[in-house]
């Protein structure tokens, strides 16, 4: 079943970022998450990772719909700074995947920040499709928590 990529909010608008460039905005902020937070000594992800509540099911469409990390510009921090509502963690594994882009969402008022910040490379388009590698990672953990 394809995975839909979705913000579940109406304050927030979906866009493919640059993970180098979001890093580069990102480090120097509180928020940051080191990807080695989400591995345990042998390399391998963290029981808990990915979270299955990053998945919600369209009860209408019947589609798996992902929920993105909510992005916005951080106020009162330095002119190329970032931070999160939520999914900073969802954001780490994405990132940990080696895209060349990432979904995320960013707060409607500070799109026009965020994108001056060269992070965004291009908006979303309703219903696209969540890259296939990352769907198959959450298919596969949902399969384990059946079995268990």
């Amino acid at each position: 079943m394809v995975m839909k990529i979705t913000s579940e909010s109406d304050l927030y608008r979906c866009f493919w970022v640059d993970p180098i460039r979001l890093e580069q905005c990102w480090i120097g902020n509180d928020q940051w998450i080191d990807g080695s937070c989400l591995f345990i000594e042998t390399g391998e992800l963290k029981g808990s990772l990915p979270h299955v509540d990053w998945v919600r099911m369209s009860c209408s469409s019947g589609w798996k719909m992902f929920i993105l990390p909510r992005m916005k510009w951080n106020h009162g921090a330095s002119q190329s700074s970032i931070s999160f509502d939520d999914g900073r963690h969802r954001l780490r594994w994405m990132m940990n995947f080696g895209l060349k882009e990432i979904p995320v969402s960013i707060f409607l008022n500070d799109i026009q920040k965020v994108s001056e910040l060269g992070i965004i490379i291009r908006e979303v388009w309703e219903g696209e499709p969540l890259p296939v590698i990352l769907e198959n990672a959450i298919e596969d953990k949902i399969k384990r928590l059946k079995e268990v």
